[in-house]
């Protein structure tokens, strides 16, 4: 039986978080999580060689945080907001995964394994990070949607006459 998703993501949050024991002795925290977790040892192993990648990348995904930052130092923030940042910015910028999907699951794993105040902060930091990319422009695409309806429209009002007729020196594209 496969991990869903969310379940999968939770682990490779709590195999992060357990920064020594994966980095020091992956077996014991693989033996860990497979018993108190009833997970099979081949999920977890997987979710580890998945944390310890993200885990490389840690300086990168701290940077672009410190980035959008304002008035807030990166050390002052909890393991747990910075560990479930590490893995959604990789979701976000590594793995391509739409930019809902990761704030929302960003937002779920922070309701559980964080402060209240955490989830805000989080989505927060995770949205200015995707609008800062370009990953979050719904509203510029339906702006822009709407301007070339708008122009479409006044392009077709030109090609008629004052009876809505079509003009015959307009050729219709």
């Amino acid at each position: 039986m496969s991990l869903p998703p969310q379940k999968f993501r939770e682990l490779v949050y709590l195999a992060l978080f357990s920064e020594d024991a994966l980095l020091n002795e992956s077996k014991g925290l693989e033996d860990m999580l497979s018993h108190e977790l009833k997970i099979a040892k081949s999920t977890v192993r997987e979710a580890l060689l998945a944390a310890v990648e993200i885990f490389k990348l840690r300086a990168t995904y701290d940077e672009e945080v410190k980035n959008v930052l304002i008035d807030w130092e990166l050390n002052r923030l909890h393991r747990s907001e910075r560990v479930l940042l590490w893995l959604s910015l990789h979701e976000l910028l590594n793995q391509k995964l739409s930019p809902k999907l990761v704030l929302a699951e960003a937002k779920r794993i922070a309701k559980k394994f964080s402060m209240p105040k955490a989830t805000q902060f989080i989505y927060a930091v995770l949205a200015a990070i995707a609008n800062k990319k370009g990953l979050l422009n719904e509203k510029a695409d339906l702006r822009a949607a709407k301007i070339e309806k708008i122009e479409e429209e006044e392009k077709a009002a030109e090609c008629v006459d004052s009876e809505n007729a079509p003009r015959a020196d307009c050729c219709g594209d």
